[in-house]
């Protein structure tokens, strides 16, 4: 049978408390436990332990990466999470990170605003390719030092994004789309960026003329990625895919684009990839 000790005798005998362990060593030992033991026990033992609890779920560094939440299937865990992060954001002002990988999960505009209050030195923002979501419109204007944005939004991506972050974020060079950009809104990007050097839209739907505009108003580009990306007609961006036929990036796109340093494409129809897509629906007019 167990004999409790008072923690005054523990003292007097050199024993060591639990939750005086190395906070190393506790984490090493909680990253081995199932998830629910961190979000249900181990967390609320004391003050150390929460701490331990806070770095297994969110290690220290320049990143953090909310991408397990979309590993997780209990509702119930991710809401827990969610909790502890929110807790660790309080523990800390601001932190020290630089690029942020958002979950498939939909995140609330309150929780984008909140993380965005606690990382001003924010570079990077890193969105999963999913069909619709929340957009953290008000988040953006705390991101002054952004660098690098990657929407993977899948729907006519709104002009309002990109005139926010022309605003917001001055040192913006790279871009990287998800979606279905038609005429307006290549027109805001070839006008804004100024220090725009990378630009990928990669599996994007464009109408015909928007990769001339951007590339009319772009002149410094080092990276052009636009592999399995098609065309259509500006008044069908809206259509469900299949319904009208697609096109391949026109000539003049590979001529104005052949000075950029890294251009990559695909081979249109002939592309095992993406070659199928040309094929269904009927002739667009």
């Amino acid at each position: 049978m167990f004999r409790l000790v008072p923690h005054h005798k523990k003292q007097i005998l050199g024993e060591r408390r639990w939750d005086y362990m190395n906070p190393d060593i506790l984490v090493n030992i909680f990253e081995r436990l199932p998830l629910r033991e961190l979000l249900y026990r181990v967390g609320y033992i004391c003050r150390s332990w929460l701490s331990a609890t806070l770095e297994t779920l969110f290690p220290l560094g320049e990143m953090l990466d909310l991408r397990r939440l979309d590993s997780i299937k209990e509702p119930c865990f991710r809401i827990k999470i969610l909790i502890f992060l929110k807790i660790m954001l309080s523990r800390h002002p601001t932190t020290g990170w630089i690029k942020i990988y958002f979950p498939r999960y939909k995140l609330k505009e309150e929780a984008f605003v909140y993380i965005a209050q606690r990382s001003p030195s924010l570079r990077h923002i890193i969105f999963p390719r999913i069909e619709l979501t929340i957009h953290p419109f008000k988040a953006i204007s705390y991101w002054k030092d952004l660098r690098e944005f990657s929407s993977g939004f899948y729907h006519v991506i709104s002009v309002r994004t990109f005139k926010k972050l022309n605003t917001c974020c001055k040192h913006l060079c790279i871009l990287d789309l998800y979606g279905r950009l038609g005429d307006e809104g290549a027109s805001v990007i070839a006008t804004s960026f100024p220090k725009l050097r990378y630009l990928r839209l990669r599996h994007c739907v464009l109408s015909v003329d928007a990769l001339s505009i951007i590339l009319d108003g772009h002149k410094n580009l080092l990276e052009l990625d636009v592999r399995h990306t098609v065309c259509t007609d500006y008044k069908y961006l809206d259509f469900v895919e299949g319904k009208v036929r697609l096109k391949e990036l026109k000539e003049e796109i590979h001529l104005k684009a052949a000075g950029i340093k890294e251009y990559l494409h695909c081979e249109g129809k002939l592309c095992p990839e993406c070659g199928f897509r040309f094929n269904r629906g009927p002739a667009s007019n």
